[in-house]
């Protein structure tokens, strides 16, 4: 939980919507709906709760006020790509997409 809670803290949906794609799977998240969005984190993390992961690869470009990152995971499940689309917003990074794929 405490993990999570340090992730959301780079998320402000209504300041920013976040798009997420898990598996093929597409929602936005909206002004307002923050609570939402942490219940479904939580839910969709929970099958991963005390997993360890290990990244195989990392990269990060950053652009003016727009950034990515990628990392490569692996743990004992198997591996996963997660990617993170990042913009400036008065002086700080949010995140505004998260695509994670197996």
């Amino acid at each position: 939980d405490a993990r999570l809670e340090t992730a959301l803290a780079h998320v402000d949906v209504d300041r920013m919507p976040l798009e997420t794609q898990v598996r093929g799977t597409t929602r936005v998240y909206g002004r307002g709906a923050a609570r939402d969005l942490a219940r479904d984190a939580r839910r969709r993390l929970a099958p991963l709760r005390g997993a360890r992961f290990r990244a195989l690869r990392e990269r990060i470009e950053v652009e003016g006020d727009e950034a990515e990152v990628q990392l490569q995971l692996a743990s004992a499940a198997g591996m996963g790509q997660l990617l993170l689309r990042l913009r400036k917003h008065e002086g700080r990074w949010l995140v505004r997409a998260v695509d994670v794929r197996r």
